[in-house]
């Protein structure tokens, strides 16, 4: 039994820790990155009839680690790397404002 209880209350304490690191600090930072990607992919160059879809586009994208630019492009959009720390910034804004009870006027994303 003495256990289960630390256990919550340590889960309880992380959670405090996590409310107040997000409040105090990495909510704001968190946001505008948030809105800086809605941006980037929003540009006329990132979606649109020349990507032959309705998605948006994370573009130019350079994946340092493998060719770099390339000419014209080629290869720069919707990395890998790109992609996963776009939905870790979106998921982890998503629940700060749920955990913070933002509302949409607050979150001022549309």
């Amino acid at each position: 039994m003495k256990e289960g209880v630390t256990f919550s209350s340590n889960h309880l304490d992380k959670n405090l820790v996590y409310v107040d690191l997000v409040e105090k600090r990495a909510f704001v930072p968190m946001k505008d990155a948030v809105l800086f990607l809605v941006d980037y992919v929003s540009r006329k160059d990132a979606k649109g009839n020349q990507w032959g879809n309705d998605r948006y586009h994370i573009f130019p994208s350079v994946p340092h680690e493998l060719y770099g630019l390339q000419p014209g492009f080629k290869f720069n959009n919707d990395t890998q790397i790109d992609i996963t720390l776009s939905k870790f910034i979106f998921n982890a804004y998503l629940k700060a404002t749920q955990v913070l009870n933002v509302t949409k006027k607050g979150a001022d994303i549309d």
